[in-house]
């Protein structure tokens, strides 16, 4: 358990790591990371943390954070309870930049197209181990890396990623995907990018139409038999790593 007043008189902690414990939301006070003490005083408590893990608890709530955070996992173990509402909505995390939150049996509807506007900072979102269907709505174009595997996407529409204007790792493994629901212009407008991962979904037929100047391409573990003559188009300069080993070529 962690009562309110645990890390008074620790200003100056900037790294908190509570990964692997068996915290839930009766045993972790709800001011314990940020203590109010009044309507004239200022917050206490963690003034500069900047990194928080709280990876491998039973957490369906989180407890308010301070404004200084950077970066924030929460990971739910295995057959773990489902989160009862988003860790960052309501904190004012306008600094935040990395924001890993996985098996927490996310679904679409538990998303807000607003959900991420607070987050104007935001390059890295690992949104793993979740039960999306499809790409989350309101995605800031700040991102620069977003990581959707092991979920149940089963199509990428053309509006989903095109206002992502950094966006240079995109990883949608492990999900439902096949090449009749994917938007003929998913990704052409996206900028080059460093990694593209479509490997262990339902792919019969090479995506056509990929980012311009992609370097890595993973689409091994699919059921794709040809690979269309248009299918490295835009990327004969770029592309140094290809990934098709066990498909049906």
């Amino acid at each position: 358990k962690i009562p309110a007043h645990t890390f008074l008189g620790l200003p100056n902690l900037e790294w908190l790591d509570l990964s692997k414990n068996k915290l839930d939301p009766r045993g972790l006070h709800p001011h314990a990371f940020k203590l109010c003490c009044g309507p004239f005083t200022p917050p206490q408590n963690l003034m500069r943390l900047k990194r928080l893990n709280l990876d491998g608890n039973s957490l369906t709530t989180v407890p308010a954070l301070p404004a200084s955070l950077q970066e924030l996992k929460q990971q739910q173990p295995p057959a773990g309870p489902a989160t009862q509402q988003l860790p960052w909505c309501g904190q004012g995390l306008s600094q935040l930049l990395t924001l890993e939150v996985e098996g927490n049996q996310l679904r679409d509807r538990d998303i807000s197209p607003l959900a991420f506007q607070p987050l104007c900072s935001l390059l890295y979102l690992r949104l793993d181990w979740n039960r999306l269907r499809t790409i989350p709505r309101g995605l800031l174009a700040s991102l620069q890396e977003l990581h959707l595997s092991t979920n149940l996407i089963q199509e990428v529409t053309e509006g989903a990623l095109s206002h992502i204007h950094s966006l240079s790792v995109l990883v949608l493994s492990h999900n439902w995907l096949q090449e009749h629901q994917l938007a003929p212009r998913a990704w052409i407008h996206l900028p080059p990018q460093e990694a593209g991962d479509l490997s262990y979904n339902r792919l019969v037929h090479m995506p056509s139409f990929l980012p311009r100047g992609l370097r890595r391409l993973m689409l091994h573990p699919n059921h794709i038999e040809r690979i269309p003559g248009v299918s490295f188009l835009g990327l004969h300069a770029s592309l140094a790593e290809l990934l098709l080993d066990h498909n049906q070529l």
